[in-house]
Order: C-alpha cells, then sequence, then structure tokens
C-alpha cells in the first residue's frame, strides 16, 4: 500500500524525482520524535551503517527533521510485508525459516558494526520480494529504540520481543 501506520508511525510511499526512484517515508509517532536521545541515535546509526550493502538489507537513505517530526528515507522495498503475510504463515517451519534467513543478515551487520545488530527486527520490518527473498529494512532502528529506555511491556506495544532472561526481563525495568 502506499501508505500505512504501524507502532513506529506513518509510512508513506513517494516519488524522489532527483533520485528517480521511490522512497518510503517513515515518519515517527510521538513517542520516538520526542526524545533528541533517540534522534541523535538514529542518526548516528543511519551514518554507521551506511557504507554496509546486503541483498538482504533495505537501503536507508537519511533522516530528516520537518518541524516537529522526525522522518526516515529509505528506498521502497517492492514487496508484502511479513505482517501481512503471518496469518497464513505460521508454524515452526516458518519461524525456522524465517530465522535461517535473517540469522546471515544480522551476522553481518554485527560483524560490520559491532553492536548494530539487535532484536528489534518486527515482521512489520522485513519485506518478502517477489522473488522470493526477505529484505530487512529500517535496519537502522534497533540501536536506536534502546535510547529511548523502554519497559518491556513497552518494547511488546512496538513489537520488540525482549525474551526471559535478558536485560529488561524485569517488566518494570527499562532495556
Amino acid at each position: 500500500p502506499p501508505s500505512f501506520a504501524d507502532a513506529f508511525g506513518h509510512r508513506q510511499l513517494v516519488f524522489d524525482p532527483a533520485a528517480g526512484t521511490s522512497l518510503e517515508v517513515l515518519k515517527f509517532s510521538h513517542l520516538f520524535s520526542k526524545s533528541p536521545e533517540f534522534e541523535t541515535a538514529l542518526r548516528e546509526r543511519t551514518d554507521a551503517l551506511k557504507h554496509i550493502h546486503h541483498p538482504s538489507l533495505g537501503t536507508v537513505h537519511r533522516v530528516e527533521r520537518d518541524g516537529e517530526a522526525l522522518l526516515l528515507l529509505s528506498k521502497h522495498t517492492t514487496g508484502r510485508r511479513v505482517a501481512e503475510l503471518q496469518a497464513k504463515a505460521q508454524g515452526p517451519a516458518f519461524a525456522l525459516e524465517l530465522i535461517r534467513l535473517v540469522t546471515p543478515l544480522l551476522a553481518t551487520l554485527e560483524k560490520a558494526a559491532p553492536g548494530m545488530s539487535h532484536g528489534a527486527i518486527s515482521a512489520d520490518g522485513i519485506v518478502v520480494t517477489r522473488d522470493g527473498r526477505l529484505v530487512v529494512v529500517e535496519h537502522v532502528l534497533g540501536s536506536a529504540i534502546n535510547a529511548l529506555k523502554l519497559s518491556r511491556p513497552q518494547l511488546a506495544e512496538i513489537g520488540v520481543i525482549v525474551p526471559a532472561g535478558l536485560p529488561g526481563a524485569d517488566p518494570s525495568q527499562p532495556v
């Protein structure tokens, strides 16, 4: 769809005549846009990861501020988000295939930029392309989300899962 909303904010598809391509603009919700720490971390992560190219990694162009709005501009990846497909594709086989396909990408991110790999990749952040590839979009969000110091329930509200035994396992404590 050309426009939709999720836990991170409102997404809109726009055409960038200068680049001659479609961009997806994520306008962050107030939770994210009001935090200077989140914005700083997001800009740092975007700069730190701009040199990493991988066929399963979306292209993030830049972070912008438009008045009160914080925007993340990325190259549009054509396909369907895993969140749309989840109702049809569930169970252990789907979960294992998803883990098998995403794990090498996370290892690539971690190797290229230690500490950048994260668990904030959600079903809304993975696109299945027409040729069946999985592409992780907006991979710069995870470590920036840490700057918000959200509690486990708050992380769950935005689709981030913190397994028991890891930091944040106590619901009252920030991660």
